[in-house]
């Protein structure tokens, strides 16, 4: 996969990642996205995260997005990653999602949640 084709799936998968958690909590997510990779990191702008993930020998074949925090001038979306990099597509996860290798997980349900018709949006909690 090249850069190009990278980038187009990385911004996908995150726009898809934030209006699926927008679309279940009471609050309205910022379109403005920051990523971090772990909480001891800084924020950094998708270009950043492109470049740590895209590297000469592949790309994780797998990596998971889920929005980690938020407030009125952006939100954020937490990536974990395989450690396992790989240039043959045949061997990323999440073929069936259409933008392989990315997953986007959506918003901690709170217990007895059922479904948005059922219960409606609910509070965002961290994801855990």
């Amino acid at each position: 996969m090249d850069l190009a084709e990278f980038t187009k799936r990385f911004k996908i998968a995150a726009s898809f990642c934030r209006d699926f958690t927008n679309k279940h909590i009471t609050d309205e997510l910022s379109h403005k996205v920051l990523f971090i990779f772990s909480e001891k990191s800084s924020t950094i702008c998708a270009s950043e995260a492109i470049n740590t993930l895209y590297r000469h020998d592949g790309v994780p074949v797998w990596i998971n997005f889920y929005v980690t925090s938020y407030n009125q001038d952006y939100s954020v979306i937490k990536i974990t990653y395989s450690e396992a990099f790989s240039t043959d597509e045949n061997q990323f996860y999440h073929k069936h999602e259409g933008i392989p290798p990315f997953h986007a997980v959506g918003p901690t349900i709170p217990e007895g949640w059922n479904s948005l018709a059922e219960n409606g949006p609910f509070e965002f909690q961290a994801f855990k």
